[in-house]
């Protein structure tokens, strides 16, 4: 979804349309019971958990700025940044043991 909300911001840049993209990380929404994921590591892990709200302040206020990406959360933003570094398997595996249950 990134590549593909970044790809369409730049074929529209220039036409008064702005597309921001938001990489939310962990909500406090229903999606963890409704998916049946209450005790995965994603959302009891020591990462924060932001709110509904803030999330989506956030990513308005991003979209009046007229920024592309937003992601929201430093643990998230870091976690983000590291994957231009980090080895894909090692990615697998982070992401393995955070959609795990404890």
């Amino acid at each position: 979804m990134l590549s593909f909300g970044q790809a369409i911001a730049h074929e529209l840049s220039g036409g008064g349309i702005s597309v921001t993209t938001l990489c939310p990380g962990p909500t406090e929404t229903e999606f963890a019971q409704v998916a049946h994921m209450e005790g995965v590591a994603l959302f009891k892990g020591p990462m924060p958990i932001m709110s509904a709200a803030d999330v989506a302040h956030r990513g308005y206020q991003a979209l009046l700025r007229g920024q592309r990406v937003v992601i929201t959360g430093l643990v998230n933003s870091v976690l983000a940044l590291s994957t231009r570094f980090t080895p894909t398997s090692v990615l697998l595996f982070i992401a393995g043991r955070m959609n795990a249950s404890l």
